[in-house]
């Protein structure tokens, strides 16, 4: 799923993204999801963000939430922070943190 978002970001195709949200989500989930009704300027700003992010590790599971770790290009340490919730077999974006 958050491959989802990357790929996204490679195509310039954010429609898809609306969908990865979970409807509880907090405002930094959101931002990601609702990118596709943003502003030309703001859509590509997250087109650059996201561009050569990569997952990074391994996605940590603890029951009905999961962790992926990621960076926002191959030669970077600072991880980014996804926190993902399974809802009705589903799993949605509730969190992002840089």
């Amino acid at each position: 799923m958050i491959q989802r978002i990357f790929d996204s970001a490679k195509t310039k195709d954010l429609s898809q993204l609306s969908r990865l949200c979970a409807p509880q989500a907090e405002t930094t989930a959101n931002i990601i999801c609702e990118i596709s009704e943003a502003q030309p300027d703001q859509k590509e700003k997250f087109v650059d963000r996201f561009l050569t992010a990569q997952i990074r590790g391994s996605t940590e599971f603890s029951g009905y939430t999961a962790t992926v770790k990621a960076v926002m290009s191959p030669n970077q340490q600072n991880s980014l922070k996804f926190e993902l919730i399974q809802e009705n077999g589903n799993w949605y974006l509730q969190r992002f943190q840089e």
